[in-house]
């Protein structure tokens, strides 16, 4: 893009060196200026570009790049397929030891439920045993207390036998009628 000065340097020229000579230095001038403007038009553009070209990635470090990430996936799933296998490892001998211990627990439960079988029928067979001599011996003071309290009825039955006997003989006795009966009897 070429480059013209004002026309007031033109005056200022054409004053000084004449038409001729003014309209030479404005020329010259001019492409002195556009020179340089191109000049540093181009160098600015270069040193932009070499700026911008520093951080973008050319094609052979997007290669180098690619090569590293895939090395960089190769070991990922190596270390991938190495931690899976640990995992598996590792739930197999849990597993395992679960069971174990499961086979213990239930063998010193199955000796617990035996020890406390026996103590319970021992406490059992014990118990009855103090159960029955109870029983017997409260049979023998109900029978005891059922013979003394028979004895006793049969007592107060027979002394309520005589004391009826009595009371109706006093009644009798006493009736004016029957005393009269009996002194008729007895020829009193």
């Amino acid at each position: 893009m070429p480059v013209t000065l004002p026309i007031e340097v033109y005056e200022i020229f054409e004053k000084g060196f004449g038409k001729e000579s003014a309209k030479t230095v404005i020329k010259s001038l001019e492409q002195v200026i556009d020179t340089q403007v191109e000049d540093k038009w181009y160098r600015t553009k270069t040193e932009l570009k070499e700026e911008l070209l520093k951080d973008v990635a050319t094609k052979a470090d997007l290669e180098v790049l690619k090569r590293d990430l895939e090395v960089l996936k190769k070991d990922l799933e190596a270390r991938i397929a190495e931690l899976i296998g640990k995992q598996e490892r590792d739930k197999a001998e849990l597993l395992g030891t679960i069971q174990q211990n499961k086979a213990e627990l239930y063998g010193v439960l199955n000796e617990t439920k035996a020890e406390l079988l026996g103590i319970i029928q021992q406490n059992k067979t014990e118990l009855y045993g103090v159960l029955n001599e109870t029983k017997a011996e409260l049979y023998g003071v109900i029978n005891e207390t059922k013979a003394e309290l028979l004895g006793k009825l049969d007592r107060l039955n027979l002394t309520l036998k005589y004391l009826i006997v009595l009371m109706v003989l006093a009644l009798t006795l006493m009736n004016p009628v029957v005393a009269e009966i009996l002194k008729s009897l007895l020829k009193l």
